[in-house]
Parts: C-alpha cells; structure tokens; sequence
C-alpha cells in the first residue's frame, strides 16, 4: 500500500477527533504529543485491517483458481489426463447377493495388491448395517483378479465364509486384506469372521488362498480361541535374500483387552 493513501486516511482520523479547547499538549520525550500517536496509531490499525483483507482476497482467489482444472499433464508422458469419471473407470465387481440383512448393491473397504502385471483385490459385499443382524461386516468377502495389469478383470466370492454366501459358518465377515508370498506363489485374503451366535467358535482371523488368484481355497484358523478381533493386517516377506524369506504374518487387535495387538 502506499504511502499517500496511509497519509489520507490519518487526516480522516485526525478530522473525526476534534481539537482541544486548551493549548496542544506538551509533547514528549519522543518529541510527538500523546493524542497525535493515538490518531497515529488508529490509522495504521485501519490500514493494516485493509491490507489484510487484500491479502486474504488474493489468496482465495489462488487456491480457487488452483482447483478449477479437471484435467492434469502427466509428466513422464507429456499426455493430458482427462477427469477420472465415466469412460476412465472400468468396473470389476458388483453384488449378486439379496440375502438379508445386508444393504445390497453395496461394495465397501476394499484393498489391492500387485505383482508384476498381477492384481488381486478383495472388498465387503452387501455391506450389513450397525445394529442389524450380527451388528457389523458384510454378506461376504469379494474378489477380483487382473493377469494383465488391469485391462481385464475376473471377480467372484470367498467360499467358505458365511452363511449368506452359503457354504460357510459366520453371520457376517469384514476387514479384507490381501498378501501375495512370492516363494511359494500364493496369494491370501485375510479377513475377519463374526459368529452368528455363542454357540459357533469365531476364530479372530481367517486366511483364504489361492496360487492363481482366482481359485480360492476354503478359509484357514489363524487363532481360533481369540474372543474378539478388529483391524487386521496381513504381509508376506518377499525378500528372497532375507533369512524370513516366506514367512507370512498376521496381526489384530483385541478390542476385548484394550486393543492389545
């Protein structure tokens, strides 16, 4: 801002503040008399309010016009990259099952892994509402495998799961995760089962495998005294110079021991 328009706006202060009927008082050590500071003082605080509305106006407009682009260029290609809507996604799954209670059309948390051109993804499937049924989960785990780095794609359900999907034990199943172990060539889809009732032993983690990806085993226990589980996590080390090249990990925690993992 200049300097005239801080001059202009200290003779408005100065105008709206009316002269003593007395002699101007003494002025200072400073040299300047107290009441010419205070007038001084009110216009730099206008001035200063003014300035920073400016700013605040340039800066909104910046970040406004920053997101105002659907398009972006990537940079290793030099190609426009068009909005990622409609023609650019390709959709892989969908939910074939209607048993209740799960709210159906619904595919939710899902999670993908790759090696090479290899995809293996794994979701929720007729996602159940909280407080309906078992409480929580979905009607089952879903998957969908691409051999060529995702041009096409082959989707399915876990077997052995649950009983809306019709050849396993549990009222619902949740928190998919996927691995690949590349000594063995497997890939896993851990997940976490929740018992329809007491009587049925809800292990805290099961693991699904399949070496193609496509043709999934029956789940296996991970730990079948576990009370409870939540947020599980799978990884395999595929290090193949690590002395645990192989070794495939699980962990969850224990909601029912204070999260303990």
């Amino acid at each position: 801002m200049s300097g005239s328009s801080i001059g202009a706006s200290a003779r408005v202060v100065s105008r709206e503040i009316p002269p003593r009927a007395a002699s101007p008082p003494p002025a200072e050590a400073g040299g300047l008399p107290e009441n010419a500071r205070v007038r001084d003082d009110a216009a730099f605080r206008r001035v200063g309010a003014a300035a920073g509305i400016v700013l605040l106006t340039l800066l909104w407009s910046a970040c406004g016009g920053s997101s105002s682009s659907s398009t972006s260029t990537s940079t290793s290609t030099g190609t426009t990259l068009g909005n990622p809507v409609g023609a650019n996604l390709t959709q892989i799954s969908s939910d074939p099952f209607t048993a209740p209670p799960g709210q159906h059309a619904t595919e939710v948390e899902p999670h993908v892994l790759s090696n090479g051109t290899m995809l293996v993804a794994a979701f929720q499937v007729g996602r159940i509402p909280n407080g309906a049924g078992p409480g929580a989960g979905a009607t089952d785990i879903g998957w969908a495998t691409s051999s060529d780095g995702g041009n096409t794609w082959t989707h399915g359900s876990l077997p052995g799961l649950t009983t809306g999907e019709g050849s396993g034990p549990y009222a619902a199943v949740s928190d998919p995760e996927v691995a690949y172990d590349a000594k063995h060539g497997v890939w896993m889809i851990a997940s976490l089962p929740i018992g329809a009732n007491a009587s049925v032993q809800t292990p805290a983690v099961v693991v699904s495998r399949a070496s193609d990806g496509v043709t999934w085993q029956a789940p296996v226990s991970v730990d079948a005294t576990s009370n409870s589980s939540d947020k599980n996590w799978i990884v395999c080390d595929d290090t193949s110079s690590s002395p645990y090249y192989g070794n495939c990990y699980v962990e969850w925690d224990d909601p029912g021991n204070e999260d303990e993992i």
